[in-house]
């Protein structure tokens, strides 16, 4: 029989028990007092989504948002937390659509996590060996290109995997994409299991159903899924995926070593053929009587988005050219007739407490849902056509209405050694840098423009630099005695269909000097294409090793001395470089 709660609330996905915040007080305490072992009070914790950081008594919070959608009085939430619990007065926007918050004190987790739930979000399974955040594309619902809106399905999917048996100590995390249109803005190729959405003619009628992917990932292993299943309907798609949840738990030769503990691991062996007769062993026997109730399961899980009522807004300035580089690049046309969906573009995925209640009151008076993206960025859906220029005007004033959103100067980038254990480079100081430098460069040339950067601070790949076209990942070079800062490099990589994975350069660039070695790539790209030639195309044309000799002379830096100190210092820092590697929570 199926797990199924009386519970289920509009906008409320997850359902926050309160006994459980409670709990995880007591634990809290426990642990403080030396009454709890450090190690089990780690997977504990970490199911309750709250990580260790670098730096010591510090933690990171990770709030879940299925679906990466939000509600006004959700944001109003964020901005609480932001304001109240953390030195910064700031939340972080993941690549994977979750709110981070760093610098959080343990003995405050407990009512963080009070004020989530007073508005229906938690952070329950954010971390650890479980099901992880389940994110969709920001324009599902309102993409021309949709097949159908997989919203419910979603989070069918999301209530079925919480708080169960086999999801809560898997070998390593599981990571789960829905995509309802041909762009594959969610990238499910890159995930433990993705969806696409398919309609199908099944005995003259239409049916709905999804094509099944599983076995992506990045890391130190990136690997693109492969198909499960063409096409499941959308009755079965709930057994299909816990079948291959209850492989991959049972997979106990995967818990021999946590770095190689991921399904993609376990396909690349033994092979997709071999992977499907396992799944389909299950559900033949362990799955057998098995049903689920959608409606159920799916209820009360979406109230139709109520757009702005209709108004009359001012005419569109004739003379503003900063407002038409924001329409061109930041809107989008829903297949609704009359309505955009609008990306504010946030500067490295970090929001204000201020800026949290400033779009809640935005979002209020000119958009109907909010949707957040892998991109580290924020959409407004159902904005009335009309209401586009008053839109622009209050973002402006708040500091979030700068063009360019998913182009070459909205640098994604992951928090690095500003909090994680495991960073090796500063890849937020870096992506601020190149925000600032790459502003308005080649900013009237569209196809450079569309060039995007990813930047992550250690090879794990938070920051997903395999899959942007240009991708840097942190690392070190030695000149002499001293250590400095660098970056390996990606070329030619995709998020967007097709999703592929950039080629791995046999160069390294020091970190102050990504700037030119990004302009170097740009300039060359710019200067030699063909008409109309996208970037992607142009790398496989002239071939990724021609980087590496055009990379050259951006890869050194001379000895250390007064001159040249800045090298050997990582950006936001005062002191001389040095590798200081922690032990990350990513496989505890």
């Amino acid at each position: 029989m199926t797990t199924t709660d009386s519970r289920w609330k509009p906008n409320v996905i997850i359902p926050v028990l309160p006994e459980e915040i409670d709990h995880f007080d007591n634990e809290a305490k426990r642990f403080r007092s030396g009454d709890l072992d450090a190690a089990e009070f780690r997977a504990f914790r970490l199911r309750q989504g709250v990580y260790g950081q670098r730096q010591p008594d510090n933690q990171m919070m990770r709030v879940k948002v299925p679906l990466g959608r939000m509600t006004p009085d959700q944001l109003e939430s964020l901005g609480r937390i932001a304001r109240d619990y953390t030195p910064l007065k700031r939340g972080h926007i993941t690549t994977r659509e979750n709110v981070q918050y760093h610098f959080l004190n343990l003995d405050d987790a407990a009512e963080v996590m009070r004020t989530l739930g007073s508005t229906g979000l938690g952070s329950r399974e954010a971390c650890g060996n479980t099901v992880r955040n389940v994110t969709s594309c920001p324009l599902t619902g309102v993409c021309p290109e949709e097949v159908f809106d997989p919203s419910p399905y979603a989070v069918a999917y999301v209530r079925n995997f919480v708080r169960r048996d086999f999801t809560n100590n898997m070998p390593r995390k599981w990571k789960t994409a829905f995509s309802g249109c041909t762009h594959d803005w969610v990238m499910t190729a890159i995930h433990d299991i993705g969806f696409h959405a398919v309609i199908r003619e099944v005995d003259g009628v239409e049916r709905k159903g999804f094509r099944i992917v599983v076995g992506g990932g990045t890391s130190i292993q990136p690997l693109i899924a492969q198909e499960l299943y063409e096409f499941v309907p959308v009755e079965d798609f709930l057994k299909v995926s816990e079948a291959c949840l209850r492989v991959f738990n049972a997979a106990d030769e995967l818990r021999k070593n946590k770095m190689k503990a991921r399904v993609k691991v376990l396909i690349n062996r033994i092979g997709i053929d071999a992977f499907r007769e396992m799944v389909e062993k299950v559900m033949e026997e362990e799955l057998a009587d098995v049903t689920y109730d959608l409606d159920e399961l799916s209820a009360g899980e979406y109230e139709d988005p109520t757009p702005p009522p209709p108004a009359d807004y001012p005419p569109f300035p004739n003379d503003d050219p900063a407002f038409e580089r924001w329409l061109g690049s930041n809107v989008i046309a829903q297949k609704q007739d009359g309505y955009s969906a609008v990306f504010i573009k946030l500067r490295l995925g970090n929001v204000t407490d201020e800026q949290f209640f400033q779009l809640a009151d935005i979002s209020r008076d000119l958009a109907g849902s909010i949707r957040m993206t892998l991109r580290q960025d924020m959409t407004l859906q159902w904005v009335p056509n009309n209401a586009l220029h008053a839109l622009y005007e209050k973002l402006a004033a708040v500091g979030m209405a700068e063009p360019g959103a998913n182009e070459l100067s909205d640098v994604v980038s992951c928090p690095g050694t500003e909090s994680c254990s495991l960073g090796i480079t500063s890849s937020q100081g870096l992506a601020g840098n190149l925000w600032d430098a790459l502003s308005e460069y080649k900013s009237h040339d569209e196809l450079a423009r569309n060039i995007r950067i990813n930047i992550s601070g250690c090879p794990d790949g938070c920051g997903q630099h395999h899959l942007g076209n240009i991708g840097f990942h942190g690392a070190a070079i030695k000149v002499g005695s001293a250590q400095v800062p660098a970056y390996e490099v990606y070329i030619g990589g995709s998020q967007i269909k097709p999703v592929r994975i950039g080629q791995h350069l046999r160069v390294k660039v020091p970190s102050k000097r990504i700037e030119e070695a990004i302009k170097l790539i740009v300039d060359d790209y710019v200067e030699n294409r063909n008409d109309g030639e996208i970037f992607n195309d142009y790398v496989d044309r002239i071939g990724a090793a021609s980087y590496e000799d055009l990379l050259k002379p951006v890869s050194t830096v001379p000895e250390l001395g007064r001159e040249t100190i800045h090298y050997y210092i990582d950006w936001n820092r005062d002191v001389l470089y040095k590798v200081e590697r922690g032990e990350g929570e990513c496989a505890a």
